[in-house]
């Protein structure tokens, strides 16, 4: 009796607990059928208010102006200096949009040249497949020529994405760049680099200090020789105070004195004959 007593007493009170914890985490979470069927992006490609990272924004033909022409900047190699790049005016004609300017001026940098003091930088079959814009961020998708047809080596590669990257910048697109291989982000390329961070443009790798139509017209960038240092004057008396000079000490002699000749002495033999 005092047991089935216990259990009366006690199941109401559990119960009411379980219901009050039940009630309080569906409270908390809210309702588990009230988000179904609703998507993350909307019709117009905008994200909704879930997720407050913007989505990308594809680049085509209707983003940017339709120029007959544009002038670029390519970034080039310099066969005088292997790792080191170069800048190289380039003008697109024809140009119909920014992907239109970003896929010629990807194509530009696999060359060939007229100028032999310039090496081309990216794979040659290297495609723009599509391109994507977050903000300031620039988001470029190749296809695999570009890390398959590569040539290899730590400094080569360096070159390759300091080419494209600042070659892209410097098309006013944005502050950085990142670049996909088929659409994925390569944590590694070519077992070198990491593709999963984005690009900046890098100034270090540029040649010289020349202006850029030095480097065109033909005139060979060097560095200035430092100027080289003139001996410091020595320190001047002051005024009204003749300087004390140490009186010079004649240096002694380094010859030996003459040694002393022995006097000649008689010849006992010449005395015994007289």
């Amino acid at each position: 009796m005092p047991l089935t007593l216990f259990f009366r007493v006690m199941l109401p009170v559990f119960l009411f607990f379980a219901a009050l914890v039940g009630g309080l985490w569906l409270l908390s979470t809210g309702s588990p059928h009230r988000d179904q069927g609703r998507p993350l992006l909307s019709t117009e490609g905008q994200v909704s208010r879930a997720s407050p990272v913007p989505s990308p924004v594809p680049i085509g033909d209707s983003i940017g102006s339709r120029t007959e022409s544009k002038q670029a900047i390519l970034y080039l190699g310099a066969r005088e200096t292997p790792t080191k790049l170069v800048p190289y005016p380039f003008t697109v004609e024809g140009n119909q949009g920014v992907k239109d300017l970003v896929d010629r001026v990807i194509t530009a940098l696999q060359g060939p040249f007229s100028d032999p003091k310039v090496l081309p930088t990216v794979p040659k079959g290297t495609r723009l497949l599509s391109m994507f814009q977050v903000r300031k961020r620039l988001i470029v998708n190749l296809s695999r020529e570009f890390s398959q047809l590569h040539v290899g080596g730590t400094q080569s590669t360096i070159l390759t994405l300091c080419s494209l990257a600042n070659t892209l910048i410097d098309l006013g697109l944005g502050d950085e760049v990142q670049l996909l291989i088929q659409g994925r982000e390569e944590s590694a390329y070519l077992d070198h680099l990491d593709l999963s961070r984005p690009l900046t443009f890098r100034a270090s790798v540029l040649m010289g200090r020349g202006t850029q139509s030095e480097f065109l017209d033909g005139a060979r960038t060097e560095q200035s020789p430092r100027p080289s240092r003139s001996p410091r004057p020595a320190p001047s008396a002051a005024p009204g105070r003749p300087r004390k000079t140490a009186p010079v000490k004649p240096a002694p002699s380094r010859t030996a004195p003459p040694r002393p000749t022995k006097p000649p002495q008689p010849d006992p033999d010449a005395e015994e004959q007289d």
